[in-house]
């Protein structure tokens, strides 16, 4: 009979053709992370492209959540999390992003010490255009009577986001508009937004019968992959 063997590194080995090695299937050590789909009407309460007018989200913001240490609070996380949704930029990107990285006239961010160490340039929406003038100027307000941080995104003192801020502020928030439960220890994570925004490009060319593999490429320089196609695990299943 033909019979395998487990042999180094644990890979099996064939016992007529030892130099044939087939990897041996094991189970994950850690359950994969799941990416949450999120769904347009969910994005929206926080995304930057609404139709409805920009002052009414962050004030229901400031009513959702405790806002109330720092006026410009709510409009700061207001359009943080919107510019995920309809970017696709990495958590650490946006809270990077500097005041001279935004560049209105060309409607275009500069992303600079990204992931992999390179910069690239992502294009803007008008809409997010508007948004991001309009915070611009309550920025200015806020902060007239102390120099401005070179930061886009600030906290109440004037310096960069702290990053456990941000998670907190968007967990409490998830809790509180049903996204997650008020005991769940796990569940929908910012970096989910980037996924689905990769995954809807997929779809929109899809939809288009353009050609996804074709213009892979450009999605991945896009989202500031070193290769491509995208890893597995980036797109969550899309109920298209």
């Amino acid at each position: 009979m033909h019979s395998l063997r487990i042999g180094r590194h644990g890979w099996v080995t064939s016992a007529y053709s030892p130099v044939i090695e087939l990897p041996l299937i094991r189970e994950p050590r850690f359950p994969r992370t799941v990416c949450y789909p999120f769904a347009r009407s969910e994005l929206g309460l926080i995304s930057i492209q609404r139709k409805t007018s920009s002052a009414s989200c962050p004030q229901r913001l400031r009513c959702r959540a405790d806002f109330t240490r720092c006026k410009l609070r709510p409009w700061t996380y207001y359009c943080l999390f919107g510019l995920l949704s309809v970017s696709g930029l990495r958590l650490g990107e946006a809270r990077n992003l500097k005041l001279s990285d935004i560049d209105f006239d060309a409607a275009v961010m500069t992303i600079r010490g990204t992931k992999f160490g390179k910069s690239r340039l992502v294009p803007m929406h008008a809409s997010t255009c508007a948004v991001l003038r309009d915070y611009l100027k309550r920025r200015r307000q806020h902060y007239a009577a102390q120099a401005a941080s070179p930061y886009l995104f600030t906290s109440q003192l004037g310096n960069r986001l702290d990053v456990g801020d941000i998670h907190r502020t968007f967990y409490t928030l998830s809790r509180q508009i049903g996204l997650r439960g008020a005991t769940d220890s796990h569940g929908p994570r910012l970096h989910d937004m980037r996924h689905v925004f990769a995954t809807n490009t997929l779809v929109r060319w899809y939809v288009a019968e353009q050609d996804p593999e074709r213009l892979l490429p450009i999605l991945s320089t896009y989202l500031g992959h070193v290769t491509w196609p995208i890893p597995n695990g980036t797109s969550p299943v899309h109920p298209s």
